[in-house]
């Protein structure tokens, strides 16, 4: 407006000596068609600015409209990727072994079949590396979406990334390392079957792979469970249903030891895990960062210890085979 004021103000000024004769008439008659084209210029650049606005609030305000086709497209692509990753390729690998175990074994070659055995092995492991990153992929953006949609802050509203928050989140991964430690010291047979034996199969699915990828894989789970169980799950909990905080707690920790669903003593497991990084989550002023460092960081550490109790127990029976 005040551009226009002044351009309004210039051009009646010129207005008012047109009466003017000789060289100075002609000067402000080229000042005036100057200032007036002037005026056109700012008047369309005005109004297209005016209509990039109004666009990018509605893309913002009619969240029904915009936001269906994207969180529908998210959800879908997901999927499909998840699809793609995990049951296709075992079934055929399957078909193939025992199809080669037939023609191996009327021909007697039993030593090529063990070969194509150990690299059907391992491509299987490699395709539950990437369905699990696939998943937690999935699952993350699943999370970002419906707490997008839901109004509440993406990833909590005291979000921070500092060296504290690091050190924090890596610091709380002791008492819950030290928690697995008492179960397994308990005199509860249950509770120490079940943790040994999850970490066992988790072990043995991991055992071939390097250290970079099981990194990567407890990275993006620490991530994206965090924001999908903490940061959207129980905010709602609180925010939209109106749950105290220990009913929150509590309800998003069982949710999310129902997600692992392993056996019913792990559902109780990973609920208590669930309840911990809820805890952490609260007292960092719902800041996501610190719980999934937490997260990730335990992940990381329990994979790594039982990768290396295996290694140690597969190296000693080999080592009394040999003996023997």
């Amino acid at each position: 407006m005040l551009r226009y004021t002044l351009l309004f103000a210039r051009t009646c000024g010129i207005c008012q000596g047109a009466q003017l004769t000789g060289a100075q008439g002609g000067r402000l008659t080229s000042s005036f068609n100057y200032n007036f084209r002037k005026l056109h210029v700012t008047c369309r650049l005005h109004l297209k600015v005016k209509d990039f606005g109004t666009t990018f609030q509605n893309l913002c305000t009619r969240k029904k409209s915009y936001f269906r086709p994207l969180y529908v497209g998210t959800v879908t692509g997901s999927a499909w990727l998840l699809l793609q990753a995990i049951p296709e390729r075992d079934t055929a690998e399957a078909n193939d072994i025992s199809k080669s175990e037939i023609d191996l074994e009327q021909f007697g070659g039993q030593e090529d079949f063990s070969m194509l055995k150990s690299k059907v092995t391992k491509s299987r492991e490699k395709s539950v590396v990437l369905s699990g990153l696939v998943f937690e992929i999935g699952l993350g953006l699943t999370g970002l979406l419906c707490a997008w949609k839901s109004g509440l802050p993406v990833f909590g509203k005291g979000f921070h990334i500092s060296p504290y928050t690091c050190l924090q989140g890596v610091f709380a991964t002791i008492p819950l390392l030290g928690f697995v430690y008492l179960i397994e010291k308990l005199p509860f047979k249950f509770l120490k079957e079940t943790a040994s034996q999850t970490q066992r199969i988790i072990a043995e699915v991991f055992l071939p792979r390097s250290s970079t990828e099981i990194g990567l894989l407890c990275v993006c789970t620490g991530i994206a469970e965090e924001i999908a169980f903490r940061s959207f799950l129980y905010s709602w909990l609180i925010a939209r249903i109106h749950l105290s905080v220990p009913q929150g707690l509590i309800l998003s920790s069982c949710v999310f030891g129902l997600f692992h669903p392993v056996s019913p003593a792990y559902v109780c497991i990973a609920s208590l895990a669930g309840s911990y990084f809820s805890f952490l989550y609260i007292v960092s002023g719902n800041n996501v960062f610190v719980p999934a460092i937490t997260h990730a960081f335990y992940d990381y550490v329990i994979l790594e210890i039982s990768r290396y109790q295996l290694s140690r127990q597969k190296g000693n029976f080999s080592n009394k085979d040999r003996l023997d």
